[in-house]
């Protein structure tokens, strides 16, 4: 994921290339990654949650955290606590998809840490001192708290689902589908008499499902 021109520039991404990253991360089919890809996942995952909003008035990650270093991880360790991000993640996006349409729907992150409000330079400002045990789920609220920081800085109508391959994505004004090659193949569908459904899932993506309704023991 994310190859070519965006290696090596995990830290210099706008909000709208960091939440495109989560949204891709989120969907990600982990089935066919190589240890390379995981240990690449991992430092983007890592530079994803202690980066900041590029309009911030304290130019602080949203944890205050920071970047990791020198952490010597296991594949098997790595594995584990992207599995756990992706998972969580994947449910944070899903509830706040059906807060678009349901009112006050609730997409909750539940943690163990603090909540700091502080002043800087004169203005307000709220981080978070997140006191997790285990690196997978201190990892997994960081990038929680940064996917929704960045939702709320832009418009959360933009948050779709292309009715050709159900992925999400980030749509820029009237945009309906994910790619070209997503519309082109709806209008033949449609133009074949065919119902315009969901096709095949490519092998190279995860099925993210359907936006039912909220079931109370994906919390647990």
């Amino acid at each position: 994921m994310d190859n070519g021109a965006n290696a090596g520039r995990t830290t210099e991404r706008t909000n709208r290339e960091w939440l495109s990253w989560a949204l891709q991360f989120a969907q990600a089919d982990l089935k066919s990654w190589q240890e390379r890809d995981w240990r690449k996942a991992l430092a983007e995952a890592m530079a994803f949650g202690a980066s900041h909003d590029e309009s911030a008035h304290a130019q602080l990650p949203l944890t205050m955290l920071g970047p990791k270093k020198n952490l010597k991880l296991s594949l098997e360790q790595i594995e584990t606590a992207l599995r756990s991000a992706q998972k969580a993640l994947r449910r944070f996006i899903r509830d706040l998809e059906q807060g678009i349409q349901v009112p006050l729907m609730n997409a909750e992150i539940l943690f163990k840490g603090t909540c700091v409000f502080f002043v800087w330079a004169g203005q307000p400002e709220v981080r978070y001192l997140p006191t997790e045990k285990t690196f997978a789920k201190q990892l997994t609220i960081e990038m929680l708290f940064r996917t929704g920081e960045l939702f709320l800085r832009g418009n959360l109508s933009q948050l779709r689902r292309c009715p050709g391959c159900q992925r999400w994505f980030w749509a820029a004004r009237h945009r309906r589908f994910d790619t070209l090659e997503c519309r082109m193949r709806h209008r033949i569908r449609l133009l074949n008499g065919g119902e315009a459904s969901r096709p095949p899932q490519p092998p190279h993506l995860a099925v993210v499902g359907q936006p039912l309704r909220r079931d109370s023991k994906s919390l647990e």
